[in-house]
């Protein structure tokens, strides 16, 4: 790890994989197999109709994997996105590279994964850093083993929030609607943070809905109210900080679902 700077940020996230060679998955599988045929037997001799389940398939043999990336925000650098010759210029892109990282993944156990979140802190030197960053995309579990790092701030990955609200509009509004509620919504949520979002959401609860509707509208107002306070995104950008977790997403594609979610591919 580099000398300690000012900004240390921590990037969490889950992954789904295939795990059907890994030991403890097949042994799951084979109980669940065996009881499924037993009660397939019990029921046979009883004369009563057969379960549906009949012990081939008990359950999937997907679990989540749970990765991190540490970094220092000094080591991350913007560059500057070539425009395609023959298009026209506009307005420059960049993109962020993080020059120097550490990454890590556990499979198939989380409380590995508090204590991995734990060691690569203290490898870091965590409480040398004034500024501590979490960033995460809303799961309960990545906050609570987050807390070994222990963060200064924490961070609502944008991308997520932006999904949440989109999923939303759809459901509520037609199609012409919907994406002019989502194009004002997202920006505002960027630009002016999720203050104004939150009361127009309550408002939007008064009206009336179908039961999805309102089940869905629910969420949303629910979702925002417990991270409102990781969604300053106006201050976020000010300062320099992330947020978004590409780095993390980025490195659960290259170093995880690559590797698990293509044929014949597996942990």
């Amino acid at each position: 790890p580099p000398r300690p700077g000012k900004v240390l940020v921590l990037q969490v996230d889950g992954a789904m994989g295939n795990l059907a060679q890994a030991p403890d998955v097949k042994a799951e599988k084979a109980r669940e197999q065996k009881k499924a045929r037993e009660k397939a037997r019990k029921a046979k001799e009883a004369g009563t109709p057969e379960p549906d389940d009949t012990g081939d398939g008990a359950s999937s043999s997907f679990r989540e994997s749970l990765h991190l990336v540490i970094y220092r925000m000094e080591d991350v650098v913007r560059k500057a996105v070539p425009v395609p010759k023959g298009q026209k210029r506009g307005k420059p892109k960049f993109r962020s590279i993080i020059m120097r990282k550490q990454y890590a993944a556990v499979v198939n156990d989380p409380p590995m994964f508090a204590k991995q979140i734990n060691r690569l802190a203290r490898l870091w030197d965590y409480k040398a850093y004034p500024v501590r960053i979490l960033l995460g995309d809303g799961a309960e579990k990545n906050w609570t083993a987050g807390q070994y790092f222990e963060p200064t701030i924490e961070v609502l990955d944008i991308n997520h929030a932006r999904d949440h609200l989109r999923e939303c509009a759809r459901m509520l509004f037609e199609a012409k609607k919907a994406k002019s509620w989502i194009r004002r919504w997202c920006k505002h949520l960027e630009k002016q943070g999720p203050g104004a979002l939150l009361t127009h959401l309550r408002e939007l609860t008064k009206q009336t809905w179908s039961e999805a509707q309102a089940n869905k509208l629910k969420n949303l107002v629910e979702y925002c109210e417990e991270n409102e306070h990781r969604m300053n995104y106006p201050l976020f950008i000010k300062l320099r900080y992330p947020i978004a977790s590409g780095a993390i997403e980025g490195a659960n594609s290259h170093l995880f679902a690559d590797r698990c979610r293509r044929t014949g591919q597996q942990w």
